[in-house]
């Protein structure tokens, strides 16, 4: 928490970064017009990517070794990945 000094001294900052260069302060404000669990779910998409294609390749890689047992649970754990994004 700030004291009543602090945050005066920060609005009077804020205050003058406006004045001065108000197109500064849009860029950071510009982001607060996005839903708030955008940039969550964009990284949630890029795990869940990275997890297929690592998944795959295990799974290939357990075929070329002649462990299809494995490559079975591989599969069945794309499969699921694939069912939890829809």
């Amino acid at each position: 928490m700030l004291s009543d000094r602090e945050r005066a001294t920060w609005e009077q900052i804020q205050d003058q970064f406006l004045t001065e260069d108000p197109g500064f302060v849009q860029r950071f404000n510009a982001s607060s017009d996005l839903p708030p669990n955008t940039r969550r779910r964009h990284s949630t998409a890029q795990v869940h990517r990275v997890l297929l294609w690592c998944a795959g390749v295990l799974g290939v890689l357990l075929l070329f070794a002649g462990a299809v047992g494995g490559a079975l649970l591989v599969a069945m754990l794309i499969v699921a990945i694939l069912m939890g994004r829809g």
